[in-house]
């Protein structure tokens, strides 16, 4: 399923929080696809704490917190809110609501996939459990690309070394590569568009 909508999709964690602050604070301002995280494990005040002295600070994307039916944009970094399941419910539309089940970064992937297809850009980094290796499974389907974080660096393995064991990920990278990569993979789309 092709897409001319992109969009860059994380599964973060807690535990690796430091990787997902130096990613988001890497790319640049102008970005050509909106990014959306879900972070796992946080669950309670004391990690939205941590998140937000993470993310309080001179970053080149504008940082926000998902609500529900928020259109997003290119140049924004969005993080799920503590304690609420973020999915993709249209094109560019995020929902967030209380999870009927245990949240996690799959139901974000799977909904991208559903809605940007070929266009999805799904990025796992460091961090404990297997948190977006089934999501994976499902941007592979519509022909996404995947790109993890390079075990080899990550302070916490487990997350990049499920997905790599999980499915076809087409890039493992260091974070000092992850940024020009990611920017790599959007100059396609935006020579094409730039033919309209």
């Amino acid at each position: 399923m092709a897409s001319n909508h992109r969009v860059v999709v994380i599964a973060g964690s807690i535990e690796g929080i430091d990787a997902l602050a130096r990613l988001t604070n890497g790319l640049p301002a102008d970005f050509s696809a909106p990014v959306v995280a879900y972070v796992h494990g946080m669950h309670d005040n004391l990690t939205a704490r941590l998140i937000h002295q993470k993310f309080d600070g001179s970053f080149t994307l504008k940082v926000a917190f998902a609500r529900d039916g928020e259109k997003i944009q290119a140049g924004y970094f969005y993080i799920a809110p503590v304690g609420q399941e973020l999915t993709f419910t249209g094109v560019n539309t995020l929902g967030c609501r209380p999870p009927t089940e245990p949240a996690s970064a799959d139901h974000l992937f799977e909904s991208a996939a559903s809605w940007h297809g070929s266009g999805t850009v799904g990025v796992i980094l460091s961090g404990l459990g297997k948190d977006g290796v089934r999501g994976f499974k499902a941007i592979t389907e519509v022909g996404g690309i995947r790109v993890v974080q390079s075990p080899s660096e990550a302070s916490f393995t487990s997350m990049p070394s499920n997905a790599l064991m999980g499915d076809d990920v087409q890039y493992s990278v260091v974070l000092d590569q992850m940024n020009g990569l990611l920017h790599d993979l959007m100059a396609p789309v935006e020579h094409e568009n730039a033919r309209f």
